[in-house]
């Protein structure tokens, strides 16, 4: 509890740093905010690593510890488009949602609610790493959805603000979020796939209508068309962007499902 304060506290204060970034682009700030989310995520994977380890199960048996996890996949996915592209202002937009998973992951329940059998299984790893994976990549498209959408309605209303120029181009924001909804479609299909071999161990049958598992095939369907359709009539930008945020939606419903109510019999 104690290591997980320390790393919401500190991923408020990369927050704080990115967003002044974003308004005073300086080397100084640029090197500073560097310097941090390393640390950050060397602390995350050293938390995360102790917890396996004591308790010889991957730390994803329940939705708040999926959120941590969330925010560390976010964190390394950020670090790794800024080398590549060299894009900074991404983590003004970012991180604000880091640290809100962080907290909710911090104030929330982190007893298993599966069997000791269940959460020492490989395959429930592998279902819930990939799953997570895919998630976070569906964050991502999401986050990238809104900032193409909006940089697209300041360069229609020609509203030339330092907002506008603060954010990566047009062209580039489509092409990160079709890698995101290219790369979060691939991993929980592998999801998906590892959960159904899953549900036939544990449960001896696939619950399609259980809301948790029905919701999260919807996710999928929905890149699924959303990807067929921009390969066969070539969509970009805003039709794509459209998409990220109906998946996003259902996301943020299936999370809200898992910790807020009992209307689910899949609790991993």
């Amino acid at each position: 509890m104690f290591g997980n304060i320390i790393l919401s506290v500190l991923y408020l204060f990369i927050a704080i740093i990115y967003i002044t970034l974003f308004h005073y682009p300086k080397k100084m700030i640029a090197k500073s905010a560097r310097i941090l989310v390393l640390l950050s995520i060397i602390l995350h994977l050293s938390f995360i690593l102790y917890l396996t380890f004591t308790e010889g199960r991957l730390a994803l048996a329940t939705v708040f510890e999926v959120l941590s996890m969330l925010a560390l996949f976010m964190t390394i996915l950020l670090i790794s488009i800024e080398i590549k592209t060299g894009e900074k202002s991404l983590g003004a937009f970012i991180f604000p949602l880091v640290f809100c998973l962080q907290v909710i992951s911090v104030l929330g329940k982190r007893i298993p609610v599966l069997d000791e059998s269940i959460t020492h299984m490989p395959l429930l790893g592998l279902h819930t790493l990939t799953t997570v994976v895919g998630y976070t990549c569906f964050i991502y498209s999401f986050i990238l959805a809104l900032m193409y959408l909006n940089l697209l309605k300041r360069f229609e209303n020609k509203k030339f603000d330092s907002i506008f120029f603060g954010m990566p181009p047009l062209d580039l924001l489509d092409k990160l979020n079709m890698i995101a909804m290219n790369t979060g479609f691939f991993f929980l299909s592998f999801g998906l796939i590892s959960g159904g071999w899953l549900s036939l161990l544990i449960w001896n049958e696939i619950p399609f209508f259980d809301p948790k598992i029905f919701l999260t095939i919807c996710l999928w369907f929905i890149y699924f068309v959303s990807l067929i359709i921009r390969s066969l009539l070539k969509l970009r930008g805003r039709t794509m962007s459209y998409a990220s945020i109906v998946g996003f939606i259902l996301i943020a419903l299936i999370i809200i499902l898992e910790s807020l109510t009992q209307a689910t019999l899949h609790r991993f």
